[in-house]
């Protein structure tokens, strides 16, 4: 991720992204004779980004800025956090202006430091030993820095894949260039992310895993680690009122969602998480999560979807079959987490540039934009159509 927003709500949100590069990934297949030789000339040098549809803005009337930075210190096979930063060259290798559109996957490029590339090419030429050795290149340069411009109102994210240093270039007896890309794929890489909420209703908000009382309004925002919770209580309360009940049909229903900036785009679902113990998301390492109704010949549990319905601009799921099952058993009543990620979802790792570590895990949605979702406190509501048997 790169770049930011500023909103009256969530505050200041700054993102920067931090990434290895590899020559490897997409220059394998690369024979002797195609890699660059003594005698090879360079056309052109790029830097060529691969921006995907989940960017975020408040006008895509103007263009966005992105520039890179070279990392002055290296990242490590450690876990990192959104809190972590490293220390970059603040002199960019290559600053770019562009128009983008709501919704599309897009690849942009800019020019490279001419210093830079000449640098590396010439190592290309040379059968430079760092190009046979990932240790020795992550020494000779260790990762990259994409930074955007918080005040242009965009969150950009960025692709590992396609992301990365083009050096276009002719063998001799060539007519045309041909391409040699050191890239991010299949390289570590984390967001620093420094959301500022002073001066806003979320102010109050200090401690991670703890939850807050910020008024009528309450909210998620991608990559900050605010999501919303539901206290679950008044439902327990409701279940002990009632006697020998059978619930034809229970939903959860939060909306309408508040007005969001022009391009940015509401969550089509929302997964409902058990806040174990009562505490945040992260004390419940399962991910155990609320489970859809089944349908007939259903051979494994869904998670429940809090679906959005644009003509109404509400969310709405059944959670029937939780309800029922926690009346009738001795089921603990958890409160909620609402959140954006399908618990069952499994990507590959290190598909964009907000992967934490090089492991595959959740299709981590939550990290991979800037969007955001606001609701009323008091639009949340628990409706629950039932009869009682004699």
């Amino acid at each position: 991720m790169a770049g930011g927003d500023i909103d009256p709500f969530f505050g200041t949100t700054e993102s920067i992204g931090f990434s290895r590069v590899n020559y490897g990934p997409y220059n394998r297949s690369l024979s002797a004779e195609d890699r660059p030789s003594a005698t090879s000339v360079l056309d052109s040098a790029k830097f060529q980004f691969s921006i995907t549809n989940q960017l975020t803005a408040n006008s895509f009337e103007e263009s966005k800025t992105l520039t890179v930075h070279r990392l002055l210190e290296p990242i490590n096979d450690i876990t990192y956090f959104n809190t972590d930063k490293l220390q970059y060259d603040e002199n960019p290798i290559a600053v770019g202006s562009f128009k983008f559109e709501a919704g599309r996957d897009t690849i942009v490029r800019t020019n490279l430091d001419g210093n830079l590339a000449n640098d590396f090419f010439n190592r290309l030429r040379s059968n430079d030993p760092i190009f046979n050795d990932i240790f020795a290149f992550r020494e000779y340069f260790p990762g990259i820095a994409l930074k955007g411009n918080v005040e242009e109102q965009a969150g950009i994210p960025v692709s590992a894949l396609n992301t990365g240093m083009v050096f276009y270039y002719r063998n001799e007896g060539d007519t045309v260039s041909r391409m040699f890309l050191i890239s991010t794929a299949e390289s570590r890489s984390f967001n620093h992310i420094n959301n500022d909420r002073t001066g806003t209703p979320l102010e109050s908000i200090q401690q991670a895993g703890s939850a807050y009382d910020v008024g009528d309004l309450v909210g998620l925002k991608a990559n900050t680690g605010l999501v919303m919770k539901i206290n679950t209580e008044p439902l327990g309360n409701f279940l002990d009122t009632v006697q020998n009940a059978v619930f034809n049909r229970v939903s959860l229903e939060m909306g309408p969602i508040e007005t969001l900036p022009v391009g940015f785009r509401p969550y089509s679902n929302l997964f409902i998480y058990f806040a174990r113990n009562n505490n945040g998301y992260f004390s419940n390492p399962e991910y155990k999560r609320v489970e859809r109704d089944p349908v007939p010949n259903q051979q494994n549990p869904l998670p429940a979807t809090l679906a959005y319905l644009a003509d109404s601009e509400i969310y709405s799921e059944s959670i029937t079959s939780y309800v029922n099952s926690l009346y009738r058993s001795a089921q603990d009543n958890e409160d909620f987490i609402i959140h954006p990620d399908n618990p069952d979802l499994q990507v590959g790792s290190n598909q964009t540039l907000s992967s934490v570590n090089s492991q595959p895990g959740l299709a981590l949605n939550f990290k991979e934009s800037l969007r955001q979702l606001v609701i009323n406190q008091n639009s949340i509501k628990i409706k629950v159509y039932y009869s009682t048997t004699r």
